[in-house]
This record gives C-alpha cells, structure tokens and sequence, in this order.
C-alpha cells in the first residue's frame, strides 16, 4: 500500500498509490471530502493522523515536492 502525499501550502494532496491504498483511503476518508482528480484535499490539521493510521495498517508514505 502506498500513499502520495503533495504540500500545496494550506492544503495537502493524498492521492493512492494503488488501489489497496484508494480502498484504504475510501475506507477511512469521509466520503463526502473534497476531491481534486484522484486526490483527497486534506487540511494540514489532519494529515498527521491519517499518516499515523496508514502506516498502522501497513502502507507507506512518499512526500512528493
């Protein structure tokens, strides 16, 4: 499982790097969350813990810049 996480200032891009991570994402993300293509628009607050539990159940993280 691999998730993609871009800085984009006052918001954060989550997007999948396959689909056990879209399934994870799906599972776990409010499913009325703001989209932006594939990625979840996240605010900073809350990106931590969602890192936190991602990697819990197994994924990794690459930050792209």
């Amino acid at each position: 499982m691999e998730l993609q996480i871009k800085d984009e200032g006052s918001i954060f891009l989550l997007d999948a790097g396959n689909e056990d991570a879209s399934q994870w994402l799906a599972e776990n993300l409010d499913p009325n969350a703001t989209r932006w293509g594939s990625a979840y628009v996240v605010e900073g607050r809350y990106v931590d813990n969602i890192v936190q539990g991602f990697e819990a159940d197994g994924g990794t993280v690459n930050i792209l810049l």
